[in-house]
Formats: C-alpha cells, sequence, structure tokens
C-alpha cells in the first residue's frame, strides 16, 4: 500500500537574527536537493512562494523546479486580477461570479505576488495542478489557511478558461507581453482517464415524489418558492430574484417574468419565464404586501411567520419559561436579510431531507436521497421535452440552442427504446 504524499516542509532557518523561511526540495529523478529561500518567516509572501514552488515541483514531475528570479517591472498577477474584476467582474450572473473568484483564489495563493508578464505556460500547469491536488490547510498559519477539497476534472478544465480570460483581457489593454495568451493556450486540458482528478457526476433530475415528501416539511415561502421551480423550470437565482415589477401580466392567461439579471444576461439574451395559473396563484399571495422592486420571497418575513407559528404551539403555559420576546439576543450575529439566495434554500432543503429520513428511519420506511434545487429544473426539462419535445424545452428554459438542452438538460425518455427492443426481441 501507497503511502500518503506530504509536501515538503515550510522551514525556518536563523540568518543574523532574522527568521527566514525555506524550502528543500529533492529531485526524485537524480536525488539531487536544493533549498530555495522564500522571504521573511511567517509572512504571507513567503507561504505564497511556498506554495508555488510545491506545485510546481509536482506539476514537474517533481523534479527540481528553476531557481527563482528577481522581480520584474510591470503590475503583478494580483494587481491584474484586481483590474480584471474591477472592470469586467461585477457584469456577470451570480454564479459566475463565484466561479471566477474561485479561479482567481488559486491563482492568487500561487503567483499573486509574481509579475503577470513572466507568467507562462508552466506556471500555469502549476495552476492546473494545483486545482486537481487541492489544499489541506493550515490553522496554526497567521493568518489560518482554509483548506480546499480538490476539483473535479471538468471543473478545473473550466477554471483555466476562466484563468486564461483574465489574462486574454489583460494583453488587451497591454498589460502583459501580446502573445501571452498564445502561450497558455498550448496548455491542454485535462483528459477522461489520463488525469488523478475525479470526474463530474452527472446532474440527475430529482424524483417528484422526493420533492413531494419534503414539501410539507419546508417553510411556507420556501415551499413555495420550490412549487415555483417545479412548476416553470427557473433558476433557483431567478426565483430568488423575482419582484413585482419584473413580472408581464398583459396576458391574464400566461404572466411573463423577465429577470432583471440571469446566467446569460452578459450575452445580450433575454430571459422570459412564462407562468400558467399554478404559478400565478403562488405569486399572487405575496403581491399586495411587496414594494415593486422588492423581493416577493423575504427570509425577515419568514422568520416572523416561524416565531408566530412557534408561540401558538406552545405547550408551556405563559406563566412559566420564557414569555415572548425575552429571551432575544440584542445584536444576533446572524439576521435574516431581505432577499433568500440559492444556498438559504439549499440547506433549507438538506434540513428537510434530514427530518424526513429520521422519521422515516424511526418508522422503518425507505428514506430519500439528498437532493438540491437545481435539480428541479432538470425534472421540468425532462417532463417538457417527453411530453411536447427538444424544441418546446429548449424554449421554455431559455436557451439559445437546443444542444445544450439535449446534453446536459432534458434526459431521454427510454420508455420507446424499451418497447422497440421488446418487439424485436
Amino acid at each position: 500500500m501507497s503511502r500518503l504524499f506530504k509536501p515538503p516542509a515550510y522551514r525556518r532557518r536563523l540568518i543574523r537574527g532574522k527568521p527566514v523561511a525555506y524550502l528543500q526540495i529533492r529531485d526524485a529523478l537524480t536525488g539531487r536537493r536544493r533549498d530555495y529561500w522564500l522571504g521573511p518567516y511567517g509572512s504571507p509572501e513567503s507561504r505564497q512562494v511556498y506554495a508555488r514552488l510545491v506545485a510546481e515541483w509536482e506539476s514537474h514531475h517533481r523534479h527540481l523546479p528553476p531557481q527563482l528570479e528577481p522581480a520584474d517591472t510591470g503590475i503583478t498577477v494580483d494587481e491584474m486580477i484586481d483590474r480584471h474584476w474591477d472592470a469586467v467582474g461585477t457584469g456577470y450572473g451570480t454564479s459566475e461570479q463565484y466561479s471566477i473568484r474561485s479561479a482567481a483564489d488559486v491563482l492568487s495563493e500561487l503567483y499573486g505576488h509574481t509579475p503577470a508578464a513572466a507568467f507562462g505556460p508552466l506556471a500555469l500547469r502549476a495552476v492546473q495542478a494545483a486545482m486537481v491536488a487541492g489544499r489541506p490547510g493550515d490553522p496554526t498559519a497567521n493568518p489560518p489557511i482554509p483548506a480546499r477539497k480538490p476539483w473535479r476534472r471538468k471543473v478545473v478544465n473550466s477554471q483555466l478558461v476562466r484563468v486564461r480570460a483574465i489574462f486574454r483581457w489583460a494583453e488587451s489593454f497591454e498589460l502583459v507581453p501580446v502573445g501571452t495568451c498564445h502561450g497558455l493556450s498550448t496548455v491542454p486540458a485535462l483528459r477522461a482517464g489520463r488525469t488523478t482528478a475525479a470526474e463530474s457526476k452527472p446532474v440527475r433530475p430529482v424524483p417528484e415524489a422526493d420533492v413531494l415528501s419534503v414539501l410539507p416539511l419546508l417553510s411556507d415561502q420556501v415551499a413555495d418558492m420550490v412549487r415555483l421551480m417545479l412548476l416553470t423550470g427557473m433558476r433557483p437565482g431567478e426565483v430568488c430574484a423575482m419582484t413585482r415589477a419584473a413580472l408581464d401580466a398583459t396576458d391574464p392567461a400566461v404572466w411573463v417574468y423577465r429577470p432583471a439579471h440571469h446566467k446569460t444576461a452578459h450575452h445580450g439574451h433575454t430571459r422570459q419565464v412564462f407562468l400558467g395559473s399554478q404559478a400565478r396563484a403562488i405569486i399572487e399571495k405575496y403581491l399586495p404586501a411587496r414594494a415593486p422592486d422588492a423581493p416577493l420571497f423575504s427570509p425577515t418575513e419568514a422568520e416572523v411567520a416561524r416565531r408566530k407559528l412557534a408561540h401558538q404551539n406552545r405547550k408551556t403555559p405563559l406563566s412559566c419559561g420564557n414569555r415572548p420576546g425575552t429571551n432575544r439576543v440584542p445584536q444576533p450575529r446572524r439576521k435574516p436579510g431581505n432577499e433568500y439566495d440559492t444556498s438559504t434554500i439549499g440547506r433549507a432543503i438538506r434540513r428537510a431531507i434530514d427530518q424526513y429520513n429520521a422519521k422515516a428511519k424511526a418508522e422503518k420506511r425507505p428514506v430519500i436521497g439528498y437532493w438540491h434545487p437545481h435539480q428541479l429544473r432538470h425534472l421540468y426539462a425532462t417532463e417538457i421535452r417527453r411530453q411536447f419535445g427538444l424544441e418546446a424545452a429548449q424554449i421554455m428554459l431559455g436557451h439559445s440552442s437546443a444542444i445544450v438542452t439535449d446534453a446536459v438538460y432534458a434526459e431521454r425518455d427510454e420508455r420507446a427504446s424499451r418497447q422497440i427492443a421488446e418487439k424485436i426481441g
């Protein structure tokens, strides 16, 4: 059985009375050892150089990386990342912003203080290897270094595209030499079966029975949001941001919801969600009490309703125990916000599934698997494709191409294939 890989130690040595960090690396082929001086011991710069050298050593098949070169002129990678974010970062949707920040964090962790002009294909390979390997974390560091799980192959490939996009933007403003992006494009994407990175599991539609099982255990507002996603195929972020001003009720039979911000807005695409009678019935409950630009679903309002229901179900007499409002924390660390986000819905669903499974185990009934809100969109797409065809699923999901609908969202109906196989034997 092979031993777990342990990276070379981050070491300390006194030079003229001052603690200096260094790293000793051994070449896997020749056995030769070399010391690399990293800077003042414990400094963020020295830890960054340490992480960079270990990543380069790993990406070079544990051969000695070249000696550190003196700093060049020009902006650093961190400065380039900040300029790129200020210029174009906020123009993307929420999920894309998160992905860009995650890719930039790994890039900054290894090469933040490196001149952007010195970043080349070997450096990008080191970033790629760091994404695959993850990071164990160091709680004793100052500040503490959080752990990062290894990323899956498709995630690493998409994140490298985002890193190249940052340098392409910088090259267009002559912040890095012309030709930098061409050099970075020579680093190939990870291929299935030829990398240690794990494969992503395909997102499958959640069984409708599992959704109906947990609906009674969700709060009224979260349950209504889940029903809306089930009826319309909206993304979780779209239902969270729904406002009265974004609703078009010109046609009383079918309303149209046009989100102000959505996943493909930066491509110039318009998103339209068509709301039938069942979806309208859910929305109409919240319209009278909402300002035009206020989100329809409010966590603050849901918390008030939860407290009111808990008071109604109180078993302890008011003369005993805590009276309403007496055990409130004056300044709580977490307060309910004015708008839900996708992570909030996901946590609520997970708690409801835990609650359902705990009761099912006690009653010796089958438990259900965990599912996340985006699987509702897959369920909607599969059902629309089965009843109305691929083109209808493309239109209702708001895709510009049926290729995305066919490849990602709408599961193929296998019943016809099974019937043919049964007939021909």
